[in-house]
């Protein structure tokens, strides 16, 4: 190799080492965790639904989202009645104003309450919150159904 074959070389390692530098490494968190998400049609006990396709598509990661679900899960109250949550992380540059719910169902997954009403949650750009949701006094509630939507 002489020197121009060299220097050429030299500098198309570079533009690879640039290119590679310069491409965008998807965060984690804003892809769906399967499980998390229920996906369209009937809800998916003890999921989150993103019931808002703004808020489903058009995120900055391909194929992801506005809004994502780090984790989702229940537990008892020790009055018996179930507390479900979300962690709902905003992975876009802009402020985000979203509305959430919850529906709670007996162990055959039939409704057994009314779902809540809805809640307005503030979410900074880049950050995430938590919503909870207590199922009335009623200890047939064994799954839950939480709804995830652009506040209106």
């Amino acid at each position: 190799m002489n020197r121009r074959d060299l220097s050429i070389l030299g500098w198309a390692a570079l533009a690879l080492l640039c290119a590679a530098c310069a491409t965008p490494q998807s965060a984690p968190i804003c892809s769906q965790p399967p499980g998390l998400v229920s996906a369209e049609g009937d809800p998916q006990m003890n999921t989150v639904g993103i019931v808002d396709e703004s808020l489903a598509k058009g995120g900055p990661i391909r194929g992801g989202g506005r809004i994502a679900i780090a984790a989702t899960n229940a537990r008892r109250t020790p009055s018996g009645t179930l507390e479900a949550w979300a962690h709902v992380r905003n992975c876009t540059t802009q402020a985000l104003q979203i509305e959430a719910r919850a529906l709670f169902y007996d162990a055959d997954q039939y409704p057994v309450e009314e779902p809540t009403a809805w809640t307005r949650l503030f979410v900074p750009k880049n950050s995430s919150v938590a919503y909870k949701a207590l199922s009335a006094n009623d200890s047939r509630v064994t799954y839950y159904y939480l709804e995830l939507r652009e506040a209106r």
